[in-house]
């Protein structure tokens, strides 16, 4: 076996810097994915959130007319002519 040269002893720390820095950017753009995927999540879910509190703004609105169109009808002698209440 040959003993390591001088030339592969001064390349050896570089090296080292090298998969530090290629461990580094891997860390770096893996969060940088997750933050990603997580804001896109986040993004369906105020979607979601959306469509549903548009959903229950009618459904209120509807049920409000509803219950005062039957609250008025069910007043009596609201159809009676001439003002007066029939007793």
């Amino acid at each position: 076996m040959e003993s390591p040269t001088l030339s592969t002893l001064e390349f050896s720390p570089l090296r080292n810097d090298l998969k530090s820095i290629l461990r580094e950017t891997r860390f770096i753009t893996d969060r940088i994915k997750k933050k990603q995927e997580d804001d896109q999540v986040m993004s369906d879910w105020k979607f979601a959130s959306a469509v549903l509190d548009r959903f229950f703004l009618w459904f209120f609105f509807v049920f409000i007319l509803i219950c005062t169109g039957a609250v008025l009808l069910t007043v009596p002698g609201i159809f009676v002519s001439g003002g007066e209440l029939e007793t």
